[in-house]
């Protein structure tokens, strides 16, 4: 047969296009390979991570006596809780602990509180009231201090509280003894007043108010011995 023959390009002579694509397909291998060193890193760090954080946990239940409890970084989730048979424990990460725990009346200044160790890295304490294991309400002291990365952002939270119910139901029977003092001395015909134990005057009843037309800042400012005859108030001195 006569014809013009076909020009083919020798054998040793590569399709440059094919080497383009030998070159992207190397490099998008490489890249991947270091992603997924990277990833690999990051998942090993975040175990070990959390095996520490486990550990210094566990460390803490050892150490206290108190209430011990773990925090997620913006305080969503109850991580743990090992409450000493004061609240019920939490084994299982929670996201409504709060709102389920804590008094409805207490959560907004519990929340602020929060907010603002979160914003300045710092520790959060606060007394608030909390529900305790049997289901009636207690009094807490919570203590948590935040964990914070290399970079210096918060990792997770830890903390401890205590039951302090005892102590705030005696304080508030010393209040209600002595409102109703106040009220019997505010009731009593008899002008009444107390003072410190450095003189200075801190009550006067309405009595002397409405004796000598004067209000408590008046009496109290100008001194109650402006009422007294000088005589009287010699023989007083004596004694």
């Amino acid at each position: 047969m006569s014809g013009t023959p076909t020009t083919r390009p020798p054998a040793h002579q590569a399709d440059p296009a094919f080497e383009q694509k030998l070159r992207e397909m190397n490099e998008a291998l490489l890249v991947s390979s270091v992603k997924q060193h990277e990833l690999t890193e990051k998942a090993e760090k975040a175990e070990l991570a959390a095996h520490e954080s486990e550990a210094r946990f566990r460390a803490l239940v050892t150490a206290s006596s108190d209430v011990v409890y773990r925090m997620s970084a913006d305080w969503s989730e109850m991580r743990r809780l090992d409450a000493r048979n004061f609240i019920a424990d939490t084994e299982q990460t929670s996201g409504t602990w709060l709102q389920e725990n804590i008094h409805p009346d207490d959560q907004p200044h519990v929340l602020a509180v929060v907010n603002e160790a979160i914003r300045t890295k710092t520790i959060f304490e606060l007394e608030h009231r909390v529900r305790r294991v049997d289901g009636t309400l207690g009094w807490t002291f919570s203590r948590a201090v935040p964990l914070l990365d290399a970079q210096g952002e918060i990792v997770e939270w830890f903390g401890a509280a205590s039951d302090v119910t005892e102590r705030r139901q005696s304080e508030e029977a010393l209040h209600q003894i002595e409102r109703n003092l106040r009220f019997i001395m505010d009731s009593m015909p008899q002008k009444i007043f107390t003072t410190k134990p450095d003189g200075d005057i801190d009550y006067f009843n309405p009595q002397w108010t409405e004796f000598t037309g004067m209000s408590f800042q008046q009496l109290k400012d100008s001194g109650w011995t402006r009422f007294v005859h000088p005589d009287d108030l010699d023989e007083k001195a004596k004694h």
